[in-house]
């Protein structure tokens, strides 16, 4: 596969992929499977702000009704899982790196 040249910096790619997800929203079409998959595979470019907009957005369409049909809302509702699990896990990960550094701690203990 070929890896695509990107210009620009991740931040813009985060900010291009909150525009996708509102373009999508209500939408009805394919365009919203395809959103919320390529979303869900890509969570690690998000920023922490695009991260929480984007959640914010799809609880207030899928809370008033719009977010589409039957169908586009279970795809929405699994983006947000995914979205939900891959925040505790980041907030877990950077709970555990100030511990870390608080402490002193500079390698992982494995007990065998």
């Amino acid at each position: 596969m070929i890896r695509p040249q990107f210009e620009g910096t991740y931040s813009d790619l985060s900010a291009m992929m909150v525009s996708s997800v509102r373009y999508a929203l209500g939408r009805q079409t394919y365009i919203v499977e395809w959103t919320t998959k390529f979303i869900g595979d890509n969570l690690k470019i998000l920023t922490d702000k695009d991260l929480y907009v984007m959640k914010r957005d799809i609880e207030e369409c899928i809370e008033y009704g719009i977010a589409g049909s039957e169908i586009d809302v279970l795809s929405w509702e699994k983006l947000l899982n995914r979205m939900k699990r891959f925040m505790k896990k980041k907030r877990y990960a950077s709970t555990l790196k100030k511990y870390r550094k608080h402490f002193g701690i500079t390698t992982r203990v494995f007990y065998v």
